[in-house]
């Protein structure tokens, strides 16, 4: 299939090639909606991991890349980490797999698999799914 380029003509449009025809821009991807779950004790233990290893928040940043500013937030329960920095900063800090397993990503259409501990975290996202 040749790529198209739409271009606008008056108040049509016309395909060129190269890029796509409007008919592969218009659908519609499907994604599935993701959610972070985040042990409410997961701030604390990072910096306690933090400090125990002697390290300021900056040489952690420049590690994990990741703003040591981004990293306060975490540490004071502003921000919540992504399943791929838990995990960086799991082996950035020797957790051994501790911080990681705090941070959980799961479907936000799954109703009724979730862990008991994260129920008291606030999510952050402000949404409430109402039931079916």
């Amino acid at each position: 299939m040749p790529s198209v380029l739409i271009k606008p003509f008056g108040d049509l449009w016309r395909e060129t090639p190269h890029h796509p025809p409007m008919s592969f821009l218009a659908r519609e991807r499907v994604m599935p909606r993701r959610s972070v779950l985040v042990d409410p004790a997961f701030p604390s233990r990072l910096k306690e991991l933090r400090e125990q290893r002697g390290v300021s928040l900056r040489r952690l940043g420049q590690h994990v890349h990741c703003s040591h500013g981004f990293l306060w937030d975490l540490e004071a329960g502003k921000k919540q980490p992504s399943v791929s920095v838990a995990l960086l900063l799991d082996g950035a800090l020797a957790g051994n797999g501790e911080l990681s397993a705090m941070v959980r990503e799961m479907s936000a259409d799954s109703r009724g698999h979730e862990d008991a501990r994260y129920h008291d975290a606030p999510s952050g996202l402000g949404l409430e799914f109402a039931p079916d």
